[in-house]
């Protein structure tokens, strides 16, 4: 062919060919023709997608679907052959296989025909090698797997790279052109060659320190039962840990677990439950606890895997079971005087879930006058300052805020275990919450999730978060609860424990923006989780319902849920108002329902049980409620003293004021003094509606006009601002809220705020169908 194509100057005569980069000689002698100006070389490239619906469409008989088409390209990478090949499969069988499913075998095979015929032997060689280590490659781990010589190596790969097989992805990488090519080339080889490749890896990695890399070898390579990798995987899943990395560390575990066999080590099923707690949630954790308990384990060990097995059962929201297995734990270890302090802090959990605050701070009394390390005397210290606390007793508020101030430290360095329900931040956060010190709540909630996220720690994240949401309610943002709680659940499932408490405050959100029937949902799904058994559950969704029987003017039948409410706070001697904020909507409720004894009971209660040093709201929820029997009783100047002593309060908690405004405007329009309520109402009236809240804006609305009062002209109430238009447009864009307060100058609360109301403009409930439908809404990347 070289002498023909030298002689055919002149003459109409053509010769075209087809060759292959090997043998290197053809490959040499093709260079050369064109070196001397004879021959003309082009590389053949493959189809584009258009090219690819082409000759798959005309090849195939019948229509050609979108989907199969789609498959097509993502099957064949616009190889021509691998086209006309699923061209005939969609004429015979009507669809295509998935792209890595056994039906693919035909494919394959006609992919390796395609590449593989006549190639050199060393270049199948290093082929096969590296298409054990993906369709990513090192070339020296290639080389080491193929156990080749450099020089021989160097050659094949480049047959490879001229072939089309790999290419040079740069920094030392190289790549597969066709991912089912690598596929189809493993495939090929035999189990056995398979497994020597393999265990080649996992040498080549275990020898280079890279042990994450050596686990995905380990199975394939069949090293079962061998003591020295279980524990290299073990160790792998270690090193995954300390980085954050729980998905992996499971995956490693499990590795482990099966390289192991039916008899797995002790530890090993005891470190795979703690960390599928974190990764997986409770009740997978309680399963592989049980399944270690069924073997014969010294008794220190059934103890500590039996006492982790019955905090599964509390994340799971089965108290009762969970305080009868702690109650027989506690008794085998010889009785709260000789149990561990971190056994007994966990019982107390889940006692305070059943009964309340009381029993748990009686039985963690008694472990207190018997002798402990200075470390176990700390942490005991700490739950009964908890305890006490939502009994009413502030005094050890100081030493958690001390102890949550220097125990950041602690999760980075892994002596903090994030499986605990004796979380530290989340103690000072929830007094931080109960005492109106929002601001540092904040603080301390965003530093401690993010500590916890990277060590992928879910349940105490979930728990912080919580705490924070709840106070957006409290504070009178019940968009902004609904925005995170929404974005949360995009990520992660609650779960049975969390799931009633998030549920419940999404629910007396959604009753504030007059959405009945999703809130009423919501209501029922937190009622069939086992969590919502817990008390403070309890009160919460039943202030929920009692929230929903107002906004449908069932005022008895609200007045008779919080009759039932308070009868449990007193039971369980919940002391501290902030704990559960109930008086101010309970007094309420009994107002409108004409109530005035049980209006007076529970401002006593809440003069009794609130200081000062317990925040504002409650001061203003005492002389607002004052105000109101004044009223009733016909002492208007009492009253009216009373109502604007109250009004003067700054509270934080801004529906509770907002709700007051109207009870004084009204009063005051009702006493004829129209001038003065308007002020008022109309106050009541922004806040109401800037947070979306639709009966007591109503109720606002009504009473500013009997007034005479008028809204200020502006823009439409569903009208974007333009900060609201900025931070919306900036969410579309990706960025998170941390990320728009540093680009506009604001506060993470004031991007929640601005966000929150946005949504609720624009009739969106998510970032996600923001994002969505961001075209639609006018939202430009």
């Amino acid at each position: 062919m070289a002498f023909l194509a030298r002689r055919l100057e002149g003459a109409s005569v053509a010769i075209v060919g087809a060759i292959r980069p090997w043998p290197v000689f053809a490959l040499e002698t093709v260079d050369a023709l064109m070196l001397e100006s004879v021959a003309v070389k082009d590389e053949v490239l493959a189809l584009s997608k258009e090219g690819s619906t082409r000759l798959l469409v005309e090849r195939a008989s019948g229509n050609v679907d979108r989907v199969q088409i789609d498959r097509s390209w993502e099957l064949s990478a616009g190889n021509p052959l691998l086209v006309v090949e699923a061209a005939r499969i969609l004429s015979e069988e009507g669809s295509l296989p998935e792209q890595y499913g056994t039906g693919g075998a035909r494919l394959k095979g006609a992919l390796l025909l395609s590449h593989l015929m006549a190639m050199p032997e060393g270049t199948v060689t290093l082929l096969r090698a590296a298409s054990i280590l993906g369709t990513r490659i090192r070339p020296r781990v290639a080389q080491f797997v193929a156990g080749m010589e450099a020089d021989g190596f160097a050659a094949a790969f480049e047959v490879a790279l001229a072939a089309g097989i790999l290419r040079d992805d740069g920094d030392g990488w190289a790549e597969f052109r066709h991912a089912l090519l690598a596929t189809a080339i493993t495939e090929d080889a035999s189990m056995v060659q398979r497994a020597n490749l393999h265990a080649r890896a996992f040498a080549y990695y275990e020898d280079t320190n890279e042990l994450s890399a050596a686990v995905a070898h380990a199975v394939p390579a069949q090293l079962h039962g061998d003591a020295h990798v279980i524990d290299l995987v073990i160790r792998a899943a270690g090193e995954a840990m300390v980085e954050g990395a729980v998905e992996t560390c499971l995956a490693h575990l499990g590795v482990a677990l099966t390289l192991s066999g039916d008899a797995p080590a002790d530890e090993l099923l005891e470190k795979l439950a703690d960390v599928s707690f974190l990764g997986q949630g409770p009740e997978e954790a309680h399963q592989i606890y049980q399944r270690l308990l069924r073997r014969d384990v010294t008794r220190e060990t059934r103890t500590r895997v039996l006492a982790k097995a019955t905090q599964m059962l509390v994340y799971s929201g089965l108290f009762h079971e969970a305080k009868d297995n702690y109650d027989l734990i506690i008794a085998d270890c010889g009785g709260f005087e000789a149990a561990p302090v971190g056994l007994l802090v966990e019982w107390a959990h889940a006692v305070w879930e059943l009964e309340g605050p009381q029993p748990a701070l009686d039985g963690l009394m008694r472990r207190a006058v018997t002798a402990m390390s200075a470390e176990d005397h700390e942490i005991l210290s700490q739950a009964i300052a908890t305890y006490k606390f939502h009994s009413g007793d502030i005094s050890g508020v100081a030493e958690v805020e001390l102890a949550a101030r220097t125990a950041l430290h602690a999760i980075d360095t892994g002596q903090l275990d994030p499986a605990a329900s004796f979380n530290i931040f989340l103690l000072h956060v929830s007094h931080c919450g109960a005492l109106e010190r929002f601001v540092e709540a904040e603080r301390y909630v965003k530093t401690a999730v993010d500590r916890f996220h990277s060590v992928g720690a879910l349940q105490p994240t979930l728990a912080l978060q919580f705490c924070w949401v709840d106070m957006q309610y409290l504070r009178g943002f019940p968009l902004t609860a609904i925005t995170i709680i929404d974005d949360l659940a995009e990520e992660v499932e609650f779960g049975p424990l969390m799931g009633p408490l998030y549920r419940g405050v999404r629910a007396r959100s959604l009753v504030l923006l007059g959405r009945l029937e999703e809130a009423e949902t919501e209501r029922q799904a937190a009622l069939r989780l086992h969590g919502s058994r817990s008390w403070y559950a309890r009160i919460l969704l039943d202030q929920g319902w009692a929230n929903q029987l107002m906004a449908q003017n069932r005022v008895e039948e609200a007045a008779d849920v919080y009759d039932q409410i308070e009868d449990l706070i007193r039971r369980l001697h919940i002391d501290m108002p902030g704990i559960h904020p109930w008086a101010g909507e309970a007094i309420e409720v009994a107002l409108a329902a004409g109530r005035l004894a049980d209006v007076d009971r529970r401002v006593s209660w809440l003069e009794e049980h609130s200081s000062p040093e317990m925040g504002l709201w409650p001061s203003m929820i005492v002389l607002g409620g004052r105000a109101a029997l004044a009223a009733a009783a016909g002492h208007h100047d009492e009253a009216d003293a009373l109502y604007a002593e109250a009004c003067e309060v700054p509270c934080p908690l801004e529906l509770e004021r907002a709700r007051l405004l109207v009870r004084y405007g009204s009063w005051l329009r009702r006493q004829r003094q129209p001038t003065r309520a308007r002020p008022y109402l109309a106050e009541a009236l922004n806040l109401a509606e800037e947070r979306g809240v639709v009966a007591l804006g109503e109720l606002a609305r009504q009473e500013l006009a009997a007034a005479g009062g008028r809204r200020r002209s502006g823009r439409t109430p569903h009208e974007l601002t333009p900060q609201q238009r900025r931070v919306a447009g900036l969410v579309v864009s990706g960025s998170t809220n941390r990320e728009i307060g540093e680009i506009l100058g604001l506060s993470s609360r004031t991007v929640e705020s601005h966000l929150a109301t946005a949504l609720l403009k624009l009739g969106v409930r998510t970032r996600a169908e923001l994002r969505r439908r961001r075209n639609e809404l006018g939202l430009l990347n």
